[in-house]
């Protein structure tokens, strides 16, 4: 029976990654959810991009608003201008979440990737067929520094996860999959997917045997706790620029971009946490959970 293969939009701009073993991993990739001596758990990529859909709708009332107070500073504003603006500020708002309704952000937050180094398999649940677990053979895999670019509330932006090709066959016909994870945090370049490869086979060949110390991710704050995190972290960062020697030297530039990235940051990163908060993550079936270790009522074995 032939495959299925990927659309080869998908694959623009990627390269292969190789299979050598990485001499020394030193830090834990921030894609790692948890981790046992069976299986290692990850953030995918799907996580990014329905976060990225829940903030646009923070940014959206934002722009309205920052253009109409703009264009009445510049202007003189007539009764006509006036009823124009208010009829046009939903506008972006409306569309802000259609999208965030189509893309299926208000139903799925996101998704996990789990690596099971006894299966040798990859098990995937796409955001978009929640009932459906992929099952992919880890010796056959392709493993490739991605390329996606995409709009961020602060401007175009690109980011290079980690994608892992293979055939999923349990599928009518076969079809190869690409399963997309790493550089959860900011856009970065192909070390964050070279990186995160390193730390997978490192774990499949040897377990967590000279892992960095496992960094457990923070537990679920309140909807009140996380929507205002944003804005403690940002102001941590202004904190922490204040305290610098050439603090005042570097002000006239640094203030512009505080302000812009409270903005355009912290401000959807605190809708998206608020709106969000309710929404669940997929599951796995249990018999899952009990594969790879991570099911309370299976003894795990960890190191």
């Amino acid at each position: 029976m032939s495959i299925k293969p990927l659309p080869t939009f998908m694959l623009a701009g990627s390269t292969v990654l190789h299979p050598e073993l990485s001499q020394a991993i030193t830090s834990q990739p921030n894609a790692v959810r948890r981790i046992n001596s069976t299986c290692v758990e990850l953030e995918s990529y799907a996580n990014v991009a329905l976060s990225g859909h829940a903030g646009m709708l923070g940014v959206s009332i934002l722009i309205p608003v920052i253009c109409a107070i703009t264009l009445l500073s510049i202007v003189e504003i007539t009764p006509d201008m006036l009823l124009a603006i208010l009829i046009a500020s939903p506008i972006i708002p409306l569309l802000a979440f259609l999208n965030y309704l189509v893309m299926g952000a208000h139903r799925i937050r996101g998704s996990y990737i789990r690596v099971n180094r006894i299966t040798r398999k990859v098990y995937f649940i796409s955001p978009l067929t929640p009932g459906n677990v992929h099952a992919i053979d880890w010796n056959r895999l392709v493993a490739r520094a991605g390329h996606i670019s995409r709009r961020s509330s602060y401007g175009p932006a690109y980011r290079r996860p980690l994608f892992l090709i293979g055939v999923d066959y349990t599928l009518v016909p076969p079809t190869e999959l690409c399963i997309a994870f790493g550089n959860t945090d900011m856009p970065g370049d192909e070390r964050s997917a070279q990186t995160l490869w390193g730390y997978l086979q490192h774990f499949m060949e040897y377990g967590v045997s000279d892992l960095p110390d496992f960094v457990a991710p923070q537990k679920k704050l309140s909807r009140r706790d996380a929507a205002t995190q944003p804005y403690r972290e940002w102001y941590t960062g202004v904190c922490t620029m204040c305290d610098g020697a050439n603090a005042l030297l570097w002000a006239p530039i640094m203030i512009p971009i505080w302000i812009f990235l409270l903005a355009f940051k912290a401000y959807p990163d605190s809708v998206e946490a608020w709106i969000q908060h309710k929404v669940p993550y997929t599951t796995f079936p249990h018999e899952i959970d009990i594969i790879c270790g991570f099911d309370t009522a299976s003894p795990v074995s960890f190191g």
